[in-house]
Formats: structure tokens, C-alpha cells, sequence
């Protein structure tokens, strides 16, 4: 808002020629720079207005406006250079123009307008709040003057609205946010749809809308605030701040909605989004480093979620950047420090680079350089700096790292007291390195300050803190080191007893997070393991427990495996249900065993093995009540993780706000986010009503439940089912037959180390392929030993006790390392003796359910003569070696089946065999396959283009509604890994994860001549009674008869024991899970939940009213009253913000704006 421009002679007497002319070259100057942007017209035209000026009496009529005019010139030089006597200057010329404009004067209403917004720049660069209120004071004015219809209305709304804005981030009080968002939308509803400002108004709008959300949590403001920055992108000038500034606003909006949904496409546009700001925002730009900042927080949320270190490099590589912009002296520095040292320390934990860890040491000290005693992030810095030495310690095992750990976060903790927001954080850090000291110097001092300090943090972290899982967790390990320590011998069983407490309420706690509540209930397990507890089995259903539902919210197949095949001792589900089905045996509970080694082999291959989940198929019949299971189970794990562990479970919330946002918290951010937890425990309860109103559905009934016995008991009505549990405690054979007691078959001799090196030879012998003899003799050998070790007490049992008749079907679930040996094809190899295939035809299952649901799933009969075979054959695929017998092989299928579709050549590409996949019963692969060695559902079909291969993955994502037998005829079809051969998932098994519910495949590669061979000899039997009458259930005796015609023609050992049938179902609608009552939930159902909240709300309040110092006993009143009302609605995060005034006011640094809601660099805010 200027006034208009003087352009007329001050009287007829005074230098009129003069004035005239410098007046008129100030205007014309300043049209240009308003065109061009040139700094030379700006220079011109503030020498001609301070001409002007000089030559115009004090008195005079237009002196006002000339004094605006040069005003308004020197604040766009201020703009562009920074020098703050632009800037004073400007606000001395707009002061004296205002004393010129008494009330009543035209010009007074433009002349608040612009000393107002001056005044809040001097805000910006001085942090003096009295400027920020007088600036508001000239726009309130102004607001009086400018009634509804006259045309600088807008203007003014739109400055005061950014004005309140500023003042609710400075003292948190939600009327001044209310009133700025009033205002910004009256200036939206005034603004035409065609004008050039619209979308500064937009933006505008939009900023204040998150930060509402930023207090309520409310996702319309989120959503709201998006579509406001994207309208105003849209319509943005091609000004590069005017674009620069929305860009960089709807970049940290989506960066928030990513935080909040997790939708992945939000991270990849915010930082598209930032990557255009930066090209923007030219090196002398003063907010490249803000923009930086941000790239560098958007790439490391990235690399969180992708593991991709291609983003953790890129982080690294923009943080140093905007260091490089934030020389010495400059506010941003600090953060900028902190930002880039964590990220190093990220790295360093990826790739293990002592240099990284060593970078980050060196910029956390420069960082505690820069914030002197009594300076309020010192705390959080010294905290990083001990963290960042304990991490060295571990790496390098230098005492001197841990004893400067421990003396920086002894720093910590005294500048953090009690009462203090860090102090929880303090005291837990505190503990861990002086637990870790004890560890290695066995100074008992250590150790009982140790408990000591997470004792403290403890009672400051009631029920429904997201913290507690964790403080319990680390109370229990200090309590667990001082019970085995050499200790008073009357505290040492109290001390076992509390440790079992501590990771008993860990893992029970629903209010933290479930990786957390994982690792203690694994730590439980080796607790009572290691001294014979009672309490065992219960600690063992409660980690199966949290596995099953941790794997169930996983986002994709990748993160599904990886979470049940990890060895981390401290969350990996890898050997959890083998370790707890031998804690079973011990016990004798037989049909317990078989219930847990069901449940942890259905967390593996019922959802692991799925692209669809349960929730998938739920979305078919109640899409409504599948998306309100997925929001609250995401709600309650990222409310959990916003404030609960780290990766490595001894984050604090402080740290963990630190590591994803890179900024320090300030206590007003720790207390509202806090307040917002608290909302979110209402979602706990919601859950469990949610779950219950799925069981409802027929299909769902047994949704998050165990399976019975009985009902797992009839997967053996066909023959018997022989479960191989590898454990390290004990091995066993369990047989569930169809009737009675499952029968249990010690294995003493196949511990872990032997089986996992009978698979190592079986690999290595089949990958490395010795000369035939030589082969012979091994593999000979080995078979030998499987049936020695395994399999011969399992078929003493099966044909002396069960009395099971030759050529009868039998049913193997091997578990560990005995999944990837051929159990099948074992026996003595000696003269007159029979081996296993001379006794019964093998199939493999992965689980009982699987067998169930596969035999639940027989095909419609219809008009249709017989299945439709679909053959994917590729002789000659790019790359791989020639297949010279696959045309015969072809050939001979057409002869005995009656609908044979070919798939081969130029025509089999992977969108072809998809598309006919999805119209097939049958299908026969006759191809190279090739195995992924450490991601099994990239593993994959060879066809025509070596860049478009069928993946595991495809197969699984399109679903096949008619899928029954798959015959896998393919050359390299597996190749485990030497390395880590526990249950490697070869590419014929994993085809048991698309759909299909019977299957045929090798171990290992198979000879190309041996394939026209097994399938005529399988096909002739499938078909033997006609099309129609073609079952898949035939599939198991079928290749048996094609094995013995392998055997009649004495091929090889190794080309005819790798054939093996597997049988599946597709993952059906009901995960498997163990979740009693009595441990489910225990915190939900203990208590009403509403006086639980109260209760919850309580003690966090009194805590925080030591630390506020004043007398809040109105607000805490107001607080209760509304969180029992109104679940913690909007009205209660007010009242909340009011009380974080107190703790707030005057703590903000000067420099770049930091949002204190969520800690995110917002760099240049408009």
C-alpha cells in the first residue's frame, strides 16, 4: 500500500524547477525498479526521493507522501541487502509521515499500513516483541479505517493476519492464531479470482492453517492448507521470492501430511518441491540454508523409510551446503551443526565409516561451542555430543569415548533439573552409559545410579506416556545386571522379580511403541530362559504377539520379511516360534507347541507372503471398516513413534524429535505435542471395538485370534503332518495325525550347527557342481545324514506306532535351516534297504492352516471340459543359455491336455503372461529362473527382454482368483545362499506365495533333458481319467510317478531328489495371532478409560507445574474438565497453549523462523 505518488509543485516560489524534476525522475526510477528489479533504479530512486524531500518545507501538504514514497524505497533496499539503517531509516520516515497524518487525514490509513509492516521486520531481525505489538497496534488502526468496501481493506487483513500469525509462535496463544486465520480468510472472500495477489493470500492462508493443525491435529486443517499452498503455486507470479516462498510452504505442508499418513508420494513431491526452491534460491539468497535445511530433513525422512543411503548421501551433501551459508555468528548455525551431525551419525550406523561418526563428534562440539552456559539448547547439545561418543564406544570399545559420554550427559543432566522438560530424557541417557560403564568396569556405583536414574525417569513417565515401554525397558536390563552381579544375596531374587515386572509391563504397555515393546518382551524370554522361569511361556505369547501385529501393519512384502527373518536378537521374529514350541515340548504341552509353531509360521507365510493382506480382502466386503482399522492402527503407532524410541530403543522423545525433525525442542513444543499424545490413547480403545465389529463377519470371526488345536488337527485328515522344529534349545519332530495326541519325536542330533551345515554342503554342492562322481559320493553322503539325523526316528514312529502303509502321503513343515533340505528324497542308500520315496510321497506345507485352506479351496466344477494350462516357455531368453528340449516339452503337453495356451518366443513378455496368469488354473513354466540371494520376491522368470523378467513380486501383486497348480520346469530355478541358508525362500517355494495351491518345482537347477521327461510322465497321470476329471490334488502322486520314471532311466542322484511338490493355499482372510485376553489390551480394559485419561492428564499436568512456576490451577481446572468432555478436543490444546505460554514466552532465538509445533525449519516465511 503506497499513497499516491507526489507529483506536483510545492509552491511557485521554492526551487521549483528542482524539485519538480527530482520528484519526477524519483517516480519514473521507481517504475522501473518496479519493472526490472534492477538494484541501480533502486539506488536512484531513494537519492532523487531524499532530494524531493529535502527540497519540500516541513509543513507542507505532500511532504507525507514524499516521506512514504522514500520509506517504502528504503525498506526494498533493506530487502535486498539486509543492512538494518535501511530498515530504521525506513521506520524514522514512516513515523514522521504518520506524525503528519493526524486522524482525519487521507494518508493515515496507508502510512499505519506501511509503518506497521516495518516495524515487523524490525521484529524479524531483533526479536524485540515490542515492535512486533506496535506493528499490530498500526494495522489494527488501519483496520478501523478501512471499513468494508474500501479498497486497502485486503491489504490490511492480510497484514495484520501475518502479524497475529507471528505473535501466536511467540506466545502460543491460540486467540491471536483464531484471529490471523479470520482475517486471512476475509481477504480470500474479498480477493477475485483473476487478481495478481491471490495467491500471496493463499499462502498466507494456508501458513496459518497449519499451524493450526500443528495445535489441534486436526487433518482438515492439514488438507486445507495443502490445497490453499497448491492453488497458490498455481497462480504464483514468475517472481522468484513470490514462487520460491510458496514452494518452500506447500514443500512443508505435504512434508507434515507424509508425517501424519505416511503416503510416500507426499515425501517424493515436498521434495521435488524444495529442489525448485533451491534452484530458486541463487548462493547470496538469504534463504538457501533454510531451504537446505528442510531438502536435508525431507531426504532423511526418505532414507527412514526406503533405507535407500543414495538420500542419506544426498542429506549429507545439502546439510554441508547450507553450512557453508551459515558462516560464524550467524543464528542458523547452531541447527544447521546439529541437523548435519546427526545425519553423519545415521550414516555412520548404515556403512559403519569411522570418518562420519568422527565428522559428527567434531560439529556436535563446534555446536556446544556455540551455546554457552545458560544458553536453552545447551542441554540437547551436550546430550547429542554423549550420544555421538557413546555410539564411538561401541564401535571402538575406547574407555575414554564412554567416560566423555558419560561426562557430558552428567552436564546434561545438571542443566536439566528436576522439573525441567529434558529431564526425563537426561536421566534415561544418564542411565544407559553408566549401565554400559558397569558393563565394562564393573563399578557397582555406576550400575546403582544407573537404576537410580531410570527409576526417576520412570515415575515421571505415568501410564499412557508413550515413553514408559521404554523407561521400563531400560529399568529392567540395569535391575537384570545388578541380580547377576555379585550383589546381596537377600535383594537378588526381589531384583529378578522386579526386572520380569519391568519387561512385563513394557511389553504389555499399548501406548508406546510396538518395536520397543518387542525388543523388552524378547529380553523378558531371555531372562526367564536363562533362569528357568515360570513366567516363560507368558513372555514368549506376548513377543508372538507383538510380532504378529508389528508384521500385519508392515507397509509392503519387503518390510514384512524382513521383519520375521531378522536374527537382531532384540525385535527379529526369525527363531521366536521355534525357541517358544521347545519351551512347550519341555513342558509337555504338545498341542501348545504346535499352536505357537503355527502361529510364528503364519506370521512368515501367511502375511509375509501375501501383497494382499487380511485387510485387503476385508476392504472387499467393508471398505469403511478395513480403512478405520488401518487409520487407528496408524494413529496409534505414530503417536507412538513421534514421541517413544528410536531404532535403537535408547532414544528419548527429546532425541527422537531431534533425529527427525533436526531441531531442538522447546518446552512448549514438548508440551503440546504431549497434550496430543494423550488425545490419541482414545484411539486404543476405538481399536478394540473396531476388531471386535470385524469378527462379526463370518470370514473374520477368528481375526487377531489363536487357532485351536482341533481345528489345526484336521490338516492331517489326508495323512499325517510332521512338523521339524530347529531350535537352540532342543530338536523335535511333532506328528499330527488326524486323531489323538500329536506324537513327539526327539531329534538330539539335528541341532542348529548340524543342519544349518547339512544345508551349507547341499548348496554348495549344487551351486558349485562337481564332477558327477565326485557329486554322487557327496550328495550321497548327505541323504545319508538327513535320513540319519532327521528322518529315520520320524519314520520308525510313523510305521511302527502310527502304522502308516506304504505309498501312503505325508505332509513335512521344516522350520530353520531343514526347510532347504530334501527331507523327501533321504534314506539309508544302502543295498535291500528302502529310502523314504520307496515309503511315502512327500508334499511340503508351510503351515497346517495352509493345508487346511488349500484343501477348502477345490475348484468350482463348471461347464469348462478341465482346467486351462497356460505354458510360459522361453528357449531362448536374452542372456541365458539355450533350452534346446523345451519345444519337445511343449509338444508333449499339447498331446495329453485338452486347453494348452502358449506363451513363447517374441509373444512372452511379462505384461502377456500376467494378463493370461489372471484367466489360468494351470500353468507350466518352461524357462530359466534365477534366485535373489537376500530379497526372495525378486527373484524371478527369464523371459525374451533381460529388462523385463517375471518376478515373484508381479505374480503376487496380480492377483490370481482361479490360480491352482503351478509347475515350475525351470533351469537355475534355485541358488540359496552359502551364506545364510536358513529358510531360503527358492524360487519354486516361492511360488507358493502367489496364489497358487499346489506346486511343483526343483530345489536346485534342473537338467534340460529331464524336463520333456517329468512332464509327460506328470501330465499322463493328471489326466489319466480325461480333462474334466483333472485335479489338482492328483499333483504329489503325479510327480512321484515322473520321478520313478527318472530313476527307472538311472539318471543321477542330484537330478531327480530336487523335484518337490509343495501344497498351499493363498493366504487367507485371518491372521494368525495370539492375543490372550489377560495380556491383550491390559492397560485399556484395566481401568474405565476415561478416568484413565484423566488420571494420565493429571500427572502430567502436576509435573509440569513445578516447572512453570506459577499459579495454573484455573487453566489445569479448565484442562480436566474438557479432556474428560470433549476426548482432548480443540478447546483443551487452547487451554494448553495458554499454559505453554508460560514456559514459552521469550525463548525464541532470533534468525530463522522454527515452527515450535513440530520443530521444522520453515525458513522464509511470508
Amino acid at each position: 500500500m503506497t499513497d499516491e505518488l507526489a507529483t506536483r509543485n510545492v509552491t511557485d516560489e521554492d526551487n521549483g524547477t528542482h524539485f519538480h524534476q527530482a520528484l519526477a525522475n524519483a517516480n519514473r526510477t521507481w517504475e522501473q525498479y518496479q519493472d526490472s528489479h534492477y538494484y541501480q533504479d533502486l539506488l536512484l530512486c531513494i537519492a532523487w526521493y531524499g532530494n524531493a524531500c529535502r527540497l519540500c518545507p516541513e509543513l507542507h501538504p505532500r511532504r507525507p507522501a514524499i516521506l512514504n514514497n522514500l520509506a517504502i524505497a528504503l525498506l526494498a533496499r533493506y530487502d535486498r541487502m539486509g543492512d538494518l539503517d535501511d530498515l530504521g531509516q525506513s521506520i524514522a520516515r514512516h513515523r514522521e509521515s504518520l506524525s503528519l497524518c493526524q486522524i482525519g487525514h487521507p494518508s493515515r490509513s496507508s502510512t499505519l499500513h506501511n509503518l506497521g509492516n516495518a516495524l515487523r521486520k524490525l521484529f524479524e531481525a531483533s526479536g524485540d516483541r515490542a515492535n512486533l505489538g506496535e506493528s499490530i497496534a498500526c494495522h489494527r488502526e488501519c483496520l478501523e479505517l478501512c471499513p468494508v468496501g474500501h479498497p486497502d481493506r485486503r491489504l490490511t487483513l492480510d497484514s495484520l493476519g501475518v502479524a497475529l500469525q507471528i505473535l501466536f509462535e511467540q506466545t502460543g496463544k491460540m486467540g491471536d492464531l483464531e484471529e490471523s486465520i479470520e482475517h486471512h480468510q476475509e481477504d480470500l472472500s474479498l480477493c477475485p479470482p483473476d487478481d495478481p495477489s491471490r495467491s500471496q493470500t493463499l499462502t498466507n492462508l494456508g501458513a496459518a492453517l497449519m499451524l493450526r493443525f500443528d495445535q489441534t491435529g486436526k487433518l482438515t486443517d492439514l488438507n486445507s492448507s495443502i490445497s490453499y499452498q497448491q492453488e497458490a503455486l498455481d497462480q504464483a507470479s514468475d517472481i522468484r521470492q513470490d514462487r520460491s516462498s510458496t514452494l518452500n510452504n506447500l514443500a512443508i505442508a505435504l512434508m507434515t501430511r507424509f508425517e501424519q499418513e505416511g503416503d510416500v508420494e507426499d515425501l517424493i513431491s515436498c521434495i521435488s518441491h524444495l529442489r525448485q526452491v533451491i534452484s530458486l534460491r541463487g548462493p547470496d539468497h538469504p534463504g538457501r540454508s533454510a531451504a537446505l535445511c528442510n531438502l536435508g530433513i525431507a531426504l532423511q525422512l526418505r532414507f527412514d523409510k526406503s533405507e535407500d543411503t543414495g538420500d542419506l548421501d544426498a542429506c549429507v551433501a545439502v546439510l554441508r551446503e547450507a553450512l557453508g551459508l551459515s558462516p560464524i555468528g550467524q543464528p542458523s548455525r547452531s541447527l544447521v551443526l546439529n541437523n548435519l551431525a546427526v545425519s553423519l551419525r545415521v550414516r555412520f550406523e548404515k556403512r559403519r565409516s569411522v570418518a562420519d561418526l568422527d565428522e559428527c563428534i567434531q560439529h556436535h562440539r563446534e555446536d556446544l561451542s556455540l551455546c554457552p552456559v545458560g544458553d536453552p539448547g545447551r542441554c540437547l547439545t551436550l546430550n547429542n555430543l554423549g550420544l555421538a561418543f557413546r555410539v564411538r564406544f561401541e564401535e571402538k570399545a575406547e574407555l575414554g569415548d564412554l567416560n566423555e559420554c558419560v561426562a557430558y550427559l552428567e552436564e546434561a543432566l545438571l542443566l536439566c533439573p528436576a522439573g525441567h522438560p529434558s529431564h526425563p530424557m537426561a536421566l534415561e541417557n544418564l542411565g544407559i552409559a553408566l549401565r554400559m560403564r558397569f558393563e565394562n568396569t564393573r563399578n557397582r556405583i555406576d550400575l546403582n545410579t544407573s537404576i537410580s536414574h531410570h527409576e526417576a525417569c520412570l515415575s515421571l513417565c505415568p501410564v499412557g506416556h508413550p515413553h514408559r515401554s521404554l523407561c521400563l525397558y531400560n529399568a529392567g536390563l540395569a535391575v537384570m545386571d545388578r541380580f547377576e552381579g555379585d550383589g546381596e544375596d537377600g535383594r537378588k531374587e526381589a531384583d529378578l522379580e522386579t526386572a520380569y515386572e519391568y519387561f512385563r509391563e513394557a511389553a504389555g504397555h499399548e501406548f508406546s511403541p510396538i518395536l520397543v515393546r518387542l525388543k523388552a518382551s524378547r529380553h523378558w524370554i531371555t531372562a526367564a530362559r536363562k533362569h528357568n522361569s515360570s513366567v516363560l511361556d507368558e513372555a514368549y505369547r506376548s513377543a508372538l504377539a507383538l510380532l504378529d501385529r508389528s508384521v500385519l501393519l508392515a507397509r509392503n512384502v519387503g518390510d514384512r520379511y524382513l521383519r520375521v527373518t531378522t536374527q537382531d536378537l532384540d525385535i527379529g521374529g526369525k527363531n521366536l516360534a521355534l525357541d517358544a514350541a521347545s519351551h512347550s515340548i519341555e513342558e509337555g504341552q504338545l498341542e501348545t507347541a504346535v499352536q505357537l509353531l503355527e502361529q510364528g509360521r503364519g506370521v512368515m507365510f501367511n502375511q509375509l507372503g501375501s501383497y494382499r493382506t487380511p485387510l485387503d480382502d476385508l476392504e472387499e466386503i467393508d471398505r469403511d471398516l478395513a480403512g478405520r482399522f488401518r487409520t487407528l492402527s496408524a494413529a496409534i503407532e505414530r503417536s507412538a513413534l513421534v514421541d517413544g524410541a528410536g531404532a535403537d530403543g535408547q532414544d528419548t522423545a527429546e532425541d527422537v524429535v531431534a533425529r527427525y525433525y533436526n531441531t531442538r525442542p522447546s518446552p512448549y513444543q514438548i508440551l503440546t505435542t504431549y497434550l496430543l499424545r494423550v488425545r490419541y490413547q482414545g484411539y486404543t480403545t476405538e481399536w478394540n471395538e473396531v476388531v471386535e465389529e470385524i469378527r462379526r463377519h463370518e470370514d473374520f470371526k477368528d481375526f487377531l485370534r489363536t487357532q485351536s488345536f482341533s481345528n489345526l488337527q484336521n490338516a492331517a485328515r489326508d495323512g499325517p503332518v510332521i512338523i521339524v522344529n530347529i531350535s537352540q534349545y532342543r530338536s523335535d519332530a511333532i506328528i499330527v495325525s488326524k486323531s489323538g495326541q500329536p506324537l513327539c519325536i526327539p531329534l538330539p542330533k539335528a541341532t542348529p550347527s548340524a543342519v544349518e551345515a547339512l544345508a551349507r554342503t547341499l548348496i554348495e554342492t549344487t551351486t558349485d557342481r562337481p564332477d558327477a562322481d565326485k557329486s554322487k559320493q557327496i550328495l550321497g553322503v548327505l541323504m545319508r545324514d538327513i535320513w540319519g539325523i532327521i528322518v529315520e526316528p520320524i519314520v520308525l514312529q510313523l510305521e511302527n506306532t502310527l502304522k502308516l502303509r506304504r505309498g501312503s502321503r505325508i505332509w513335512w513343515v521344516p522350520t530353520s535351516s531343514a526347510w532347504s533340505l530334501p527331507l523327501h528324497a533321504s534314506g539309508p542308500y544302502a543295498q535291500g534297504e528302502k529310502n523314504l520315496p520307496d515309503r511315502f510321497v512327500s508334499s511340503y506345507t508351510p503351515t497346517l492352516l495352509a493345508l487346511l485352506r488349500a484343501r477348502a479351496r477345490s475348484r468350482a466344477i463348471s461347464n469348462h471340459p478341465g482346467p486351462r494350462l497356460l505354458i510360459v516357455a522361453q528357449p531362448e531368453a536374452e542372456g541365458e543359455e539355450e533350452l534346446p528340449n523345451v519345444l519337445h516339452e511343449i509338444a508333449l503337453i499339447q498331446e495329453l491336455a485338452s486347453d494348452v495356451s502358449v506363451l513363447s518366443g517374441e509373444n512372452c513378455t511379462r505384461d502377456a503372461v500376467l494378463a493370461d496368469l489372471k484367466e489360468t488354473s494351470w500353468v507350466h513354466f518352461a524357462c530359466h529362473g534365477n534366485q535373489h540371494p537376500t530379497e526372495p520376491f525378486k527373484s524371478h522368470f527369464s523371459l525374451k527382454s533381460r529388462d523385463a523378467p517375471l518376478t515373484l513380486l508381479d505374480i503376487i501383486k496380480s492377483g490370481l482368483p482361479q490360480a491352482e497348480l503351478a509347475v515350475c520346469s525351470a533351469c537355475h530355478s534355485a541358488a540359496g545362499d552359502k551364506s545364510t541358508p536358513d529358510e531360503t525362500i527358492h524360487l519354486a517355494a516361492g511360488i507358493m506365495f502367489t496364489g497358487f495351491r499346489s506346486v511343483v518345482g526343483t530345489m536346485w537347477a534342473m537338467a534340460d533333458t529331464d524336463g520333456p521327461v517329468i512332464a509327460e510322465e506328470f501330465y499322463k497321470y493328471m489326466f489319466r481319467n480325461g480333462p474334466a476329471a483333472a485335479n489338482c490334488k492328483d499333483a504329489a502322486m503325479a510327480l512321484s510317478k515322473a520321478v520313478r520314471e527318472l530313476r527307472r532311466r538311472k539318471v543321477p542322484l542330484e537330478r531327480w531328489i530336487n523335484f518337490v511338490h509343495y501344497e498351499v493355499a493363498k493366504p487367507a482372510a485371518n491372521p494368525i495371532c495370539v492375543v490372550d485376553p489377560e495380556i491383550s489390551f491390559a492397560v485399556g480394559e484395566a481401568v474405565d478409560f476415561d478416568d484413565q485419561r484423566y488420571v494420565s492428564i493429571k500427572a502430567m499436568i502436576g509435573y509440569y507445574a513445578a516447572l512453570l512456576k506459577n499459579d495454573i490451577s484455573q487453566e489445569l481446572d479448565v484442562l480436566l474438565e474438557l479432556a474428560k468432555h470433549e476426548s482432548l478436543g480443540g478447546g483443551a490444546l487452547n487451554c494448553a497453549s495458554s499454559i505453554g505460554y508460560f514456559v514459552h514466552e521469550g525463548k525464541e532465538g532470533k534468525g530463522e523462523h522454527t515452527c515450535p509445533a513440530t520443530g521444522i525449519l520453515m525458513g522464509t516465511v511470508p
